[in-house]
């Protein structure tokens, strides 16, 4: 066995077999730009980033305008995307707080020497403004996959693969309504690969291309992924995400709509109340229990090898079907 010093950081979280469920980002508002590989470790601070926008604006005000929303970006694709044009994808969560299914998703194909103005207006709620680049909606499903080696080794390393793997499964997209697509940082390297799945907002990690029927085929054994599943990034909290996850697992399929309703009984215990809508056949049912913080988990440096930070994890206390 390896020397902890001698360790990458999901080499060391997998050893003490830190948990992923309650780990996953909590995003309202997601923008995905297409950009060109090779990506520095932080994208949208690069120069190359900036000159998309001519210099018609300071770095502090592209900042401003950007920062309701997390910035991801995947590398272009002639296999979704057409010369000249950059892919921008915007997902948004439903405005009823306590209410999620999945993200309203825009797609738009923008002129590559239009992007930085194309954004701008489109983080100024002027969407409408850019009809003729919108791309009519379909239900097609789009996997992100983080292999952002220049962020974290882990990433590169794990997410390569996994990428290779998910592409050569859905190699026709227009078959499989599926597209596959490389992507920046998503929060979580220990947790490597990192796999999104949109617009559910289903994030999966620390799998390996064995396991990739068992996620992402359509009849999926919910009970056998369940140790994949770092939460949804559509609810509000840990506790949310730890509770949907028994709820999930109690589904027969992964498409319903959630209804939760969280009361913080100290700052460390949560009852949550949580309806599923099936999209089915609208069948309801409610699910009720406490989800509580079990301590922390550490974690260490890829580079040095140092420990650093804590992590908090989840314990389900209580789950009860009511009906």
């Amino acid at each position: 066995m390896k020397n902890i010093s001698e360790m990458k950081c999901s080499e060391f979280s997998e050893l003490i077999k830190e948990e992923l469920i309650g780990t996953a980002p909590v995003w309202k508002k997601l923008l995905v730009i297409s950009f060109p590989v090779p990506w520095l470790a932080n994208i949208n601070e690069s120069d190359q980033f900036y000159k998309l926008f001519n210099k018609k604006l300071k770095v502090d005000d592209i900042n401003s305008k950007l920062q309701d929303y997390r910035i991801q970006f995947i590398s272009p694709d002639k296999d979704y995307m057409v010369e000249g044009l950059s892919k921008v994808l915007l997902f948004i969560r439903t405005k009823e707080v306590s209410t999620f299914s999945k993200y309203k998703k825009m797609e738009f194909d923008v002129p590559e020497d239009m992007l930085g103005e194309f954004l701008i207006g489109l983080t100024d709620k002027k969407e409408n403004d850019f009809n003729d680049y919108m791309v009519k909606p379909t239900k097609i499903r789009d996997l992100f996959v983080c292999i952002h080696a220049s962020r974290d080794i882990c990433c590169g390393i794990t997410g390569a693969p996994i990428y290779k793997s998910l592409k050569e499964k859905f190699n026709d997209h227009n078959i499989s309504s599926t597209r596959v697509w490389r992507m920046s940082h998503l929060g979580g390297h220990k947790y490597a690969p990192n796999v999104l799945d949109m617009p559910r907002g289903r994030l999966w990690a620390r799998f390996n291309s064995s396991n990739i029927d068992d996620i992402f085929d359509s009849n999926v054994n919910l009970k056998e992924v369940f140790n994949y599943y770092r939460g949804s990034i559509g609810l509000n909290s840990p506790y949310e995400q730890v509770f949907e996850s028994y709820v999930l697992s109690d589904s027969r399929n992964m498409d319903y709509k959630i209804i939760s309703d969280i009361e913080m009984l100290n700052s460390e215990l949560a009852k949550i109340t949580m309806e599923r809508i099936e999209d089915l056949d609208n069948k309801k049912t409610i699910f009720t229990g406490f989800v509580k913080l079990d301590g922390y988990t550490k974690s260490i440096d890829c580079v040095t090898g140092a420990e650093k930070g804590n992590t908090p994890k989840y314990k389900i206390d209580q789950f009860e079907k009511l009906a």
